[in-house]
């Protein structure tokens, strides 16, 4: 591939909070002389994106695949990349994926120049335990699209992999296993860096008694995550472990039902819930037991910065948790089971403190051996440069899939 030419690289989202945790990504790309743009609705993100990228477009795009809105974000869409002359663009979560693969093709066939049309599915929302009907919508539309618009998509998940070959959502050529976007497991999410009097001053910060066994759990405020699992367990497991504390990290909707599910539990002086926050890494430091009770997940990167800070994780048992969480670091519980998730979580705090440093520890050698950023960076770098390579290589004979 030559590097004559600078390289033009499209981020798509609808909205900005997953390309949030995509920024080494994008710094990598930049650090090789790429031009690298985003296109999404931002919310939080708008100042961080605008310090990792040499633009960010604002497009008006939902997450519900039929809000009309998204027919405007896809006209204005396929006008960007049309008018930007990208050589790739890269899109995430469903409804970005779709709508951006669609109007890369669409600006393809009125453009010299074809982008590239790559897609990574943060979690297909066809999987186990979803509905009859919405599996069969998202996977029919993850099969138009992986079939005809894409050029890669990469999956983050052994599941998520043997789903799209098996059900030939897209050719196995273009299909590429990934270990994700990466944790900061050096860098940021690194215990050491966290002194022992942050940690404590964190607790402080939240009235939590330094001597609390705290218990942590990190996602957005939505029905998806199942907090109220979460909550539920924590209230069954408080009556045998009275010192310990439920700290929910997150915005969102359910924040008021949740705390009025903690005082109706009797629990509410045992629970934490102040929102959205930006230092997680004194969080993590500050936690002994990191909970994830989720429906549904990609490769949660809660999940890694909590095994990366050394602590031990109670997660359901659903796709991309099984993949990071196993007997040495953690333990599973099945989905949508607050009981089983409270057998669990009994267990964990039935542990000493060493025993459960020494799962937190295994867990950090995990993500340094498997998902540390650096080489998930280099991992889809590389998949960006076969897919040019084989764009030049093939030259005025090179086609996009169009079915």
């Amino acid at each position: 591939m030559t590097e004559e030419r600078q390289i033009r690289m499209l981020y798509v989202s609808t909205l900005d909070r997953i390309i949030s945790v995509m920024f080494p990504h994008l710094d990598a790309a930049r650090a090789r002389g790429w031009q690298v743009d985003v296109a999404c609705r931002p919310t939080l993100y708008r100042e961080d994106i605008l310090h990792h990228a040499d633009a960010l477009h604002e497009i008006p795009l939902a997450r519900f695949p039929a809000h009309p809105v998204n027919a405007v974000g896809l006209a204005r869409l396929t006008k960007l990349i049309r008018q930007g002359n990208y050589d790739i663009v890269h899109c995430h979560n469903p409804t970005g994926g779709f709508i951006g693969r669609w109007a890369t093709t669409l600006a393809n066939q009125q453009s010299r120049r074809k982008a590239l049309r790559v897609y990574t599915a943060h979690g297909f929302h066809f999987h186990r335990g979803g509905g009859r009907v919405s599996n069969l919508i998202y996977q029919t539309a993850e099969s138009l699209a992986g079939r005809k618009w894409s050029d890669a998509v990469l999956v983050i998940t052994r599941e998520d992999f043997e789903a799209a070959r098996s059900r030939r959502v897209v050719p196995e050529e273009r299909l590429f296993l990934t270990h994700g976007v990466g944790v900061s497991a050096r860098e940021q999410f690194d215990p050491a860096l966290v002194p022992r009097e942050d940690a404590l001053a964190l607790r402080r910060e939240l009235d939590i008694p330094a001597d609390a066994t705290l218990i942590t759990s990190v996602a957005e405020l939505i029905p998806r995550k199942r907090h109220e699992d979460a909550l539920a367990a924590f209230a069954v497991c408080h009556q045998s472990f009275p010192n310990t504390v439920l700290l929910i990290v997150g915005d969102g909707p359910l924040e008021d039902k949740l705390k009025r599910q903690a005082q109706a539990a009797g629990i509410e002086n045992a629970v934490r819930i102040p929102g959205f926050r930006r230092d997680i890494g004194r969080i993590l430091a500050a936690s002994d037991i990191f909970l994830l009770a989720s429906g549904q997940e990609g490769l949660p990167c809660v999940v890694q910065e909590a095994l990366s800070m050394g602590v031990p994780v109670v997660a359901s048992n659903v796709r991309g948790n099984a993949d990071l969480v196993d007997d040495s670091c953690g333990w599973l519980a099945t989905a949508g089971d607050f009981h089983a998730l409270a057998d669990q979580l009994h267990h964990a705090l039935s542990l000493s403190a060493l025993e459960r440093q020494k799962r937190g520890k295994a867990g950090r050698e995990k993500m340094l051996r498997f998902y540390d950023r650096a080489f998930c960076v280099a991992e889809w770098q590389e998949i960006y440069d076969k897919l040019l390579h084989k764009q030049e290589k093939e030259g005025e004979t090179f086609r996009h899939f169009e079915g």
